[in-house]
């Protein structure tokens, strides 16, 4: 069963979600801003190990991106993104 789109945080001028989850095979992350801003998204495994680190440019508006996890062994993962270095989603990601 997939969940609907996760609201995780607004953070002044920035709204991060993810979905779905739990993921199979890709993870989009959608992010919401003001203004064009630099956004760091993680993804980490509970040990704390980065598994997945990438930097985007955002645009102000809505920013939609893709990133596969077919590659990642099922299990619980941690979701993270910054944008200008500020926290905007933090949530527990389940890989199947």
């Amino acid at each position: 069963m997939l969940s609907e789109v996760i609201s995780i945080k607004r953070s002044g001028n920035t709204a991060g979600t993810f979905y779905p989850n739990p993921a199979l095979d890709r993870v989009t992350v959608q992010l919401e801003c003001v203004r064009p801003s630099q956004a760091s998204i993680r993804i980490f495994a509970l040990n704390g190990r980065i598994v997945l680190n990438r930097t985007l440019s955002l645009e102000a508006g809505m920013n939609q991106c893709q990133f596969p996890i077919a590659d990642l062994p099922a299990g619980m993962y941690l979701i993270q993104a910054l944008v200008q270095n500020e926290q905007v989603l933090s949530a527990s990601l389940q890989k199947q």
